[in-house]
C-alpha cells in the first residue's frame, strides 16, 4: 500500500477531526446533563385567578424563576388552572420563591404542598 503526502494529510485531518468531535461531544453532553439532570415534575393548581392573571402568572414563572426549566399548561376553567413545571428545585424551595415574586395586581398564597404537588390561592395585592 502506497501512501502519498495528500492521502497522509487527509488521514491526519480525519483523525484530528474525529478526536476533536469526541472531546466536544463529551463536553456538550456534560453541560446538557447538568442543565437537564435533577429536574422534577411539580403539578401546581392555582385557584381564584382570571385568565389575564393566569397569563401573567405563567409569564413570571418563565421569566423570573430560574429553577423552572419548562412549563406545561394542563387546564384552565373558570377561576382555576393546573400547570406542570419541570423544576431544578424542590417543591418547598419553589413555593418559598413564589411567595417573594411580584405578580403585579395579585399575590399568591401556598395553601397546600407535597413532594411533587402544590396548591396556590390568588389574592388581590394588598396596598401599602
Amino acid at each position: 500500500m502506497h501512501i502519498n503526502d495528500q492521502t497522509a494529510g487527509i488521514e491526519a485531518l480525519r483523525k484530528a477531526g474525529t478526536q476533536a468531535a469526541e472531546e466536544l461531544l463529551t463536553k456538550i453532553l456534560a453541560v446538557f446533563a447538568k442543565e437537564v439532570g435533577g429536574t422534577r415534575s411539580i403539578l401546581i393548581t392555582i385557584n381564584g385567578l382570571t385568565k389575564d392573571q393566569f397569563v401573567k402568572f405563567k409569564d413570571v414563572l418563565r421569566s423570573q424563576v430560574r429553577a423552572i426549566k419548562d412549563l406545561h399548561e394542563k387546564s384552565f376553567s373558570g377561576t382555576s388552572a393546573v400547570i406542570q413545571v419541570d423544576s431544578k428545585s424542590s417543591t418547598q424551595a419553589l413555593s418559598d420563591e413564589l411567595l417573594l415574586r411580584n405578580f403585579g395586581s395579585f399575590s399568591v398564597q401556598v395553601t397546600r404542598s407535597t413532594a411533587n404537588t402544590m396548591e396556590l390561592q390568588v389574592a388581590p395585592q394588598s396596598k401599602p
